[in-house]
């Protein structure tokens, strides 16, 4: 168990850690590794209610991929890094568009060469109309196909002639 210095000390290094990744200086180093974009990551959510209160207010929550991203474009404005939450905020009013909510938007259906960006539609959205990353557009024709009821493989074959137990 750490004392009480230790504890402070360690949350003094880890404070200032984070406030160099947030300085203009850790943002450009960070953008120029990614070729000016900024590099989403696993588990980022980003919400269009944070700096625009009055749209359709658009929630993704990164599953995969992220290297290449660039922006989301949702009812004409561009979602980028200053539109990542901590959490997902409990907010009236997000109108749900064509994407339901809970679908992922997959970057390696359509380009298999690409980071491989995976999305899911978390609320909101009528206002969506693309992602912008590693230089392609996903739209909602990138919705990954979740078919209930049906094998990922082919069908089994029969193991024994059928009437036998």
């Amino acid at each position: 168990m750490l004392g009480e210095d230790a504890f402070k000390a360690t949350c003094l290094r880890e404070a200032a850690s984070a406030q160099a990744g947030n300085d203009a200086g850790g943002l450009f180093q960070q953008q120029a590794r990614h070729g000016g974009n900024m590099a989403l990551k696993k588990g980022d959510i980003l919400d269009e209610f944070k700096r625009y209160q009055h749209a359709c207010g658009l929630i993704v929550k990164v599953m995969g991929g992220g290297e290449g991203f660039e922006k989301i474009v949702c009812c004409g404005h561009d979602l980028t890094e200053e539109d990542l939450v901590p959490d997902v905020a409990i907010v009236r009013g997000r109108e749900k568009g064509n994407l339901p909510p809970a679908v992922v938007l997959d970057e390696k259906k359509l380009h298999p060469n690409s980071c491989g960006l995976r999305v899911m539609i978390i609320d909101g959205g009528a206002g969506f109309a693309e992602i912008r990353c590693c230089g392609h557009s996903l739209t909602a024709s990138s919705m990954k196909e979740l078919t209930y009821g049906q094998l990922r493989g082919p069908e089994p074959g029969q193991n024994a002639p059928p009437g036998t137990a």
